[in-house]
């Protein structure tokens, strides 16, 4: 029986959450005012986005956490060697690549005219001696039923295509889609707001959850890499071109380059949901949300390029490996807030989500701006993320800071998977990726579903908490500590502490999943 229903006297109660004695009536300092029904039902126009009351919209590129535009560049992604381990001592790298089965030591990644996927390099994946050791043993979360479940359920389709297919889209499915103007018909013509009201549709019908339009600019363009991850041979440019191109030159592609047009004036930023309900459940069962869902992504990224085709409009996109940054895409166009995690926590489902997808476009798109509801400013109390955190990768300090994560070892480099420039709790990527290969899993996420923020709609508190918290930090300590009084939510408090028992009950009783396995029940997301 869930917690949140059993028989709790309210002394104890209000001991657990360290309230005993307090009085209530400050709760009044948090009461909403409405000022119209516009307000209250969160209706703000064609074109935008619809979001609770408590949703505040900021200005223009004015998000909660702070960018310093004078430190702030481009990312070099090619610099990043932390998913081929190069961040670690080569005799522990060699030991954890046997352990868990990682391929990538950074010394056998080696491209082949523009591949950027490393597992075109690599045929086919070893487990490693420890993940056999836990599908013998039957280890709860990591049976060979759960392996099926994790390792066979993650699809690549996008490596399906041809190399760097997700930036243009695969030429052999491109060629089969028109464009008006080859029918001689002009292309599609709509204002900036219809063109984003049909863009919402399209994502939405595509399998997106939350939606958001960024003006490519200046400062904007800095969230895209100067190289790809695992890509050095990759340069990503703009140019005054009237279509985006590739360019394969130079001995081992080292010349080779992605151009964007300079008159691409429009970044859409979408994110895709991810299933609450398996994330809650630990074991190998993340690797199919945390690896499946980013590949997932990949399917309507890739069909949006066909579909401005369609419409008579140029586009391009990104794709898994991840040529731009994800969270800051998402938080200037107002996904979410950035929180200590540094992933995007929406309003609708915490940070829940998988990535912040972006395509790239010329079609006249009515921008959005950041918004505010509180998560930042939560941060600072809870912390629940670092504490579940088997790592220590999530900052522990109360207060975000401009400096990013400090060098504590010889091999250690926090200048590659850090971006300077933002005032943040800056994840330590290092031992992040490590807790990935050490969860035996692939991928972890125990801070995702453990977020006080992903608890949806569970409870009908819930909206009170969220407009509460959106108004006045005062009770953000008091919120924490009875979400974990409560219970309700994760199962996936650590590694290997869940039994069998319970795993089974959560995920093979046929009754706790719907279609995708999300939850359909949460507010069927307006546009």
């Amino acid at each position: 029986m869930s917690k949140f229903h059993s028989t709790v006297t309210r002394r104890d109660f209000m001991k657990a959450i360290g309230l005993a004695g307090a009085g209530v009536g400050a709760a009044a300092l948090a009461n909403p005012v409405f000022h119209d029904l516009d307000e209250l039902g969160g209706a703000t126009g064609i074109g935008k986005a619809k979001r609770a009351w408590w949703v505040k919209e900021r200005e223009a590129l004015d998000s909660t956490t702070p960018v310093d535009w004078d430190i702030y560049k481009r990312y070099d992604g090619a610099l990043n060697t932390v998913p081929f381990l190069g961040n670690m001592a080569p005799d522990e790298a060699k030991k954890l690549t046997d352990e868990t089965g990682m391929i990538g030591l950074l010394e056998t990644l080696q491209h082949d005219l523009g591949n950027t996927a490393a597992m075109i390099k690599f045929p086919k994946w070893q487990p490693g001696s420890q993940h056999i050791e836990a599908m013998l043993n039957k280890k709860p979360g990591y049976s060979v039923r759960e392996f099926a479940f994790g390792h066979g359920m993650v699809t690549w389709p996008s490596k399906l295509l041809e190399p760097h297919a997700m930036f243009m889209g695969d030429s052999r499915i491109m060629s089969r889609i028109w464009s008006p103007q080859e029918l001689g018909v002009p292309p599609w013509s709509g204002t900036p707001e219809e063109n984003s009201a049909l863009l919402r549709t399209v994502i939405r019908t595509l399998g997106g959850s939350t939606i958001g339009f960024v003006p490519l600019n200046e400062k904007t363009r800095r969230f895209i890499n100067t190289r790809p991850i695992g890509d050095p041979g990759m340069r990503i440019e703009f140019e005054d071109v009237d279509a985006p191109y590739l360019k394969y030159s130079g001995k081992d592609n080292s010349e080779s380059k992605f151009v964007i047009p300079n008159k691409f004036t429009t970044a859409v930023t979408f994110s895709w949901q991810m299933s609450k309900a398996i994330m809650n459940v630990p074991g190998m069962h993340t690797a199919q949300q945390s690896g499946g869902t980013c590949i997932q992504i990949d399917v309507p990224r890739h069909t949006l390029l066909q579909f401005f085709k369609a419409l008579g409009w140029h586009a391009a996109s990104t794709d898994a490996i991840g040529n731009h940054l994800f969270p800051p895409f998402g938080v200037m166009g107002g996904l979410g807030e950035m929180g200590r995690m540094t992933m995007v926590i929406t309003p609708e489902r915490g940070p829940q989500i998988r990535a912040t997808s972006c395509v790239f476009t010329d079609l006249p798109l009515a921008y959005d701006n950041p918004i505010e509801f509180g998560a930042r400013r939560f941060c600072f109390t809870c912390k629940k993320c670092a504490d579940v955190c088997p790592m220590g990768a999530i900052s522990t300090e109360k207060e975000p800071s401009w400096d990013i994560t400090k060098k504590y070892d010889n091999y250690v480099q926090p200048e590659t998977f850090n971006n300077a420039g933002l005032n943040a709790w800056y994840l330590d990527h290092n031992k992040c990726y490590q807790g990935w290969r050490k969860s035996l899993s692939g991928y972890c996420g125990l801070c995702q579903p453990n977020c006080t923020f992903s608890k949806f709609d569970q409870a009908g508190i819930h909206q009170v908490i969220m407009g509460t918290a959106s108004t006045t930090p005062v009770f953000n300590g008091f919120f924490r500590k009875m979400d974990d009084f409560f219970g309700y939510g994760s199962k996936a408090k650590g590694w290997g502490e869940t039994t069998q028992e319970e795993i089974d009950a959560l995920m093979y009783s046929g009754e706790n999943l719907s279609e995708w396995g999300y939850d359909g029940t949460y507010g069927r997301h307006r546009l």
